[in-house]
């Protein structure tokens, strides 16, 4: 559990800023390796044995070297020589009796002991090299992450703005702005359907980029004023409606377009945004995967308003709330899978 939270803190180094306290980040990071040892080990009864123990069958264990370690290393040399080697360093038998055992004499014995221990020395040298290799690589990626640290939180940004206008180029190229634009961004009713999503953009943004950092906390609370804006539009617009008229404006009749066309404008900044978070160290992974969603989907959304003639707050609540949760359901469930490190 220590050497996986230290290598932990060697390979995310580059999450901690500078300046920044370091216990709460090397707390963060010792928190999260935890629970995922906890999660990997399972649950378990321990039950003290303390008052029946003298009635225990006694069990002589072997050493934990002898079966695991010291065998992964004598299978790799002759079966011979390392029955020569069990048989003098891990059972105590001397060379002659141990060789005399295998059919050799004791000078032949001596030399095969010999040659036997060098070649497992050899081949734990091998292996030193091939691991000072591999950390050696690990150092240098993590030296890498540090240097682009700094500007991790811009080439996020980037991807996903790049990602937006391709798809937002390509869906709105196709469709195409609404003709009374203007004019309808200045009736507060249809304006508020692209302010909505825009305030949600701009509250999960920041928060995305303090929940890349182990120690960086990300509360959902700030997304309660939006939602109870929303639901506040919904409300007074259904009561302002005859009964029969609600079912009609919440339905709308592009509903199913409103859903396709959000979620195709936010499958490409999704995806980017996942590639570029792998590089962070979240100790929340499905959390920073659905504020993730939830600002693709948002902008998507802000995107899309821009085309859209469905003015009703009971249609855009309702469809554009949809599509915005479901990315956010995305970016949960993709977090969980790709944002573990």
């Amino acid at each position: 559990m220590l050497q996986e939270v230290l290598l932990a803190l060697h390979l995310k180094r580059h999450s901690w800023q500078p300046g920044a306290p370091v216990r709460p980040w090397v707390h963060a990071i010792a928190r999260y390796k935890l629970i995922d040892a906890c999660r990997r080990r399972g649950a378990a009864i321990h039950v003290p044995i303390e008052p029946f123990a003298e009635s225990l069958e006694e069990t002589r264990l072997a050493p934990p070297l002898a079966g695991r370690d010291a065998e992964r290393l004598l299978a790799q040399i002759d079966p011979r020589a390392a029955a020569l080697v069990r048989a003098v360093t891990l059972e105590g038998e001397s060379a002659e009796a141990a060789g005399a055992g295998l059919g050799l004499s004791a000078g032949a014995a001596r030399v095969a002991l010999h040659r036997a221990l060098r070649r497992l020395g050899e081949i734990v040298e091998r292996k030193k090299r091939d691991q000072s290799a591999r950390y050696g690589g690990a150092d240098r990626r993590a030296r890498a992450g540090a240097g682009a640290g700094a500007a991790a939180a811009g080439g996020l940004l980037g991807l996903i703005a790049a990602a937006l206008a391709l798809g937002m180029g390509a869906v709105l190229g196709v469709l195409g702005l609404r003709l009374d634009l203007g004019a309808a961004l200045a009736v507060p009713l249809t304006a508020a359907k692209t302010l909505l999503p825009l305030g949600l953009a701009a509250l999960a943004l920041p928060l995305l980029r303090r929940s890349t950092r182990p120690e960086g906390r990300a509360p959902l609370w700030p997304f309660l004023a939006p939602a109870a804006l929303a639901a506040a539009l919904f409300g007074a617009r259904a009561l302002a409606l005859a009964p029969a008229a609600r079912p009609v404006e919440l339905m709308g009749g592009t509903a199913a377009a409103c859903l396709l066309s959000i979620t195709l404008i936010s499958a490409g900044p999704l995806g980017a945004g996942l590639w570029a978070l792998r590089r962070g160290a979240s100790t929340r992974p499905a959390r920073t995967g659905a504020l993730l969603g939830l600002a693709v989907g948002a902008l998507a959304t802000v995107g899309y308003s821009l085309h859209c003639t469905e003015d009703s707050p009971m249609f855009y609540v309702t469809w554009y709330g949809l599509a915005i949760a479901l990315m956010t359901a995305l970016g949960a469930l993709a977090g969980v899978r790709l944002l573990r490190w």
